[in-house]
């Protein structure tokens, strides 16, 4: 589809969400994050949300094996977009995860 009209639609959760231009499906196919990631000299931090269904143990364990300099972060008890995966209203995998990131990014901008 991109390929005839120079886009495709991408929709989530049934609604339309965006554009995927040709140039995003063709640059993905000669795109490799993990060689890309094995390079980048900086600090990197990775949260993992333990409930996550969407990302494979596989994938992040093979980020975390490429980086070079890198901060794991281990959220309990969330979901992927780490809301509290036992259903409850909690915001303690959230709040962890704000707290954690911010500190990571002020420290490292130092």
């Amino acid at each position: 589809e991109a390929k005839e009209n120079g886009y495709s639609p991408f929709t989530g959760w049934g609604e339309p969400y965006a554009d995927l231009s040709l140039t995003f499906f063709e640059e993905n196919e000669t795109a490799d994050p993990l060689k890309s990631i094995h390079e980048y000299n900086g600090k990197l931090m990775i949260a993992v949300a333990s409930y996550d269904i969407a990302v494979s143990k596989e994938t992040t364990t093979a980020v975390i094996n490429a980086a070079r300099q890198i901060e794991v972060l281990n959220v309990p008890n969330a979901d992927h977009i780490y809301d509290a995966a036992d259903g409850t209203d909690s915001q303690e995998a959230r709040n962890l995860l704000v707290e954690t990131v911010s500190n990571f990014l002020v420290n490292s901008l130092e």
